[in-house]
């Protein structure tokens, strides 16, 4: 149980490090450019290339310098003054609202007050942060608990992926302050942010507003998400990685039949397989209980279509049905919170599951298993024919997500800011990527390069290191997904390229289309009715308690007609605004 809780923790910490959770961007081809403008800094690479599989790592310590030579040429020189510091000779606190830490790094600390990073920028800025840290667990119900009682921190983190109502509403309600407001007291922030017309628009809402300080990658190398198994299971099995659901079909069974586990292929309650991998191959989006944000949406030569309509979804349904007779996927989905619940992750470990859906980064936890032999491997998407590609992952991230939004009730917005502010700067860049010198990183040549207490540190495994002593999950500043490269093991850097040469995100909706006030107020509702019709229908076309063949059309009928038609409508116009951005 101690394992299972411990690996339940640490995909959390995961969850934040990638920046998936709400703000986050969808990588498009059309968006995949190269920084146009910004200052050079020692620390950083060129901003949102492109990357179909992950470009070589010469020094596995130290990825970010293979690309120092480019730096000069992708950030272009601007003056800027330097931000003075400390912020204030008078001590001053600031609450900040924040998800706990989590994973192992979070069992050993569970304090954000004793992160390193955290104590040096406050012994810099002169600032120091009261946490207010919630179990991400219960994040969602204490945060909306916090809203409607209005007692508000000085600081929210990560406020548009909790509040449904979007920004914009925030911002309207009183909750968060429009930060153009004070727009003179950020110029670091808004270089990184005005760097490109794609971040400009991604950090700004629909109504015009800045509304909070964005975690902005400055370099894309794929996706960190995907189906995995157990590899030894497969070798064993001697029919090959599979590629197609047929194949993939052959192997659950065989899974079952030879090592005797009731959950083949583990599936939770929105039976896609995690962010759409398993569905994608049908050539939909089909992932429900969103709020209509943006994981049934595509894109197919300009028109916005859904995934829970069409021939595409029916056949998906027609599979999962089938495999739900055969007993390859786990009868008890419908409830199931797949594979970070307590149930799940037991399955894993204890060898009754052979398939499931994972960040890599949490690969080389699965080593604290019972089973020696255990060894857990990336799998390529299933697709129907050998050879196709899938075209709807929405995991692709090349921007991140909204880490700090101020509220209406600080005392002290403008040193809020500036604390802000001060993680991109210079400093403040360098502190965030890499943390303390001495501590987690060294000079070498003048490069900074993680050092021991990072790569082989006897507490933690490097990707729990980098969560500790450095600021990737907790705050906002420009960073490289490619520093990230340098933690992973083997087998965690082969499934990233397994499904980086998997998907090519052709149809994927981008996130940043957004939508206005009276958009959001209107898709929610409407949203709240066909999308809870449309989980119920599933379940029961999957379980057999509706006919597929027979019921499938009225299906299709009833939600359209309970909103599902307006929304396309609704989101069509967001994504015609933002193109035309």
């Amino acid at each position: 149980m101690k394992k299972t809780l411990a690996l339940i923790m640490a995909l959390a910490m995961v969850l934040g490090m990638l920046a998936g959770c709400g703000g986050a961007a969808a990588s498009t081809p059309a968006e995949s450019t190269a920084a146009e403008s910004a200052e050079s800094v020692s620390v950083e690479e060129p901003a949102n290339e492109p990357a179909d599989a992950p470009a070589p790592v010469e020094d596995e310590k130290n990825p970010a310098a293979v690309a120092d030579s480019a730096v000069e040429e992708a950030l272009a020189e601007e003056e800027i003054p330097d931000l003075e510091l400390p912020l204030t000779e008078e001590p001053v606190t600031l609450s900040f609202w924040t998800q706990a830490p989590g994973g192992q790094t979070g069992q050993l600390y569970p304090d954000f007050a004793e992160y390193p990073f955290f104590i040096e920028a406050q012994e810099r800025t002169g600032i120091t942060l009261e946490f207010i840290q919630e179990n991400f667990m219960t994040a969602n119900e204490k945060f909306n608990l916090m809203i409607a009682a209005q007692d508000y921190p000085d600081i929210f983190g990560k406020f548009n992926s909790l509040y449904s109502a979007g920004d914009d509403n925030g911002i309207e309600e009183d909750i968060i302050i429009p930060l153009e407001d004070y727009e003179d007291l950020f110029p670091h922030y808004q270089k990184y942010r005005t760097s490109t017309k794609f971040l400009e628009t991604a950090t700004t809402t629909a109504e015009g507003h800045i509304s909070g300080f964005y975690n902005m990658m400055s370099d894309f190398i794929g996706p960190f998400f995907g189906m995995m198994g157990r590899g030894d299971w497969i070798e064993e099995i001697g029919q090959g990685m599979p590629e197609t659901y047929d194949e993939l079909h052959d192997v659950l069974l065989a899974m079952k039949n030879n090592y005797g586990c009731t959950t083949p292929l583990m599936l939770d309650s929105a039976a896609v397989g995690n962010d759409n991998f398993l569905a994608a191959g049908y050539g939909i989006a089909c992932m429900l209980a969103t709020n209509a944000k943006e994981s049934y949406w595509m894109v197919q030569d300009g028109t916005v279509v859904d995934g829970i309509t069409g021939e595409g979804y029916k056949e998906y349904l027609t599979m999962l049905h089938q495999w739900y007779e055969e007993g390859i996927i786990n009868s008890d989905f419908t409830n199931a919170a797949g594979a970070m619940s307590p149930d799940g992750m037991g399955d894993i470990l204890s060898g009754n599951c052979g398939v499931f859906f994972n960040g890599a980064p949490m690969m080389s936890m699965y080593a604290n298993s019972d089973d020696p032999n255990m060894h857990v491997v990336g799998m390529p998407d299933p697709v129907k024919e050998k050879g196709e590609k899938t075209h709807v992952d929405t995991t692709e991230f090349d921007f991140g997500g909204e880490f700090m939004s101020i509220s209406t009730v600080c005392e002290y917005p403008e040193l809020a800011i500036q604390f802000c502010e001060f993680w991109f700067t210079d400093e403040g860049i360098l502190l965030g990527n890499y943390g303390v010198e001495g501590l987690s990183y060294d000079m070498v040549d003048g490069v900074p390069t993680f050092n021991d207490n990072m790569m082989n540190n006897p507490e933690m495994a490097p990707g729990n290191a980098i969560s500790f002593y450095t600021g990737r999950n907790t705050i906002p500043t420009w960073e490289a997904n490619s520093r990230l490269l340098a933690t992973f093991s083997e087998d965690e850097k082969n499934a990233f390229s397994v499904w980086s040469e998997s998907r090519d995100n052709r149809d994927a909706y981008p996130y940043v289309a957004q939508l206005t006030i009276e958009e959001t107020e209107e898709i929610s509702k409407l949203a709240a009715d066909y999308e809870t019709y449309a989980d119920e229908c599933r379940q029961k076309f999957i379980v057999g308690d509706m006919d597929i063949e027979k019921d499938y059309a009225s299906y299709e009928e009833q939600v359209r007609t309970m909103g599902l038609t307006r929304a396309l409508e609704i989101k069509q116009d967001a994504y015609d605004r933002y193109m035309a951005k």
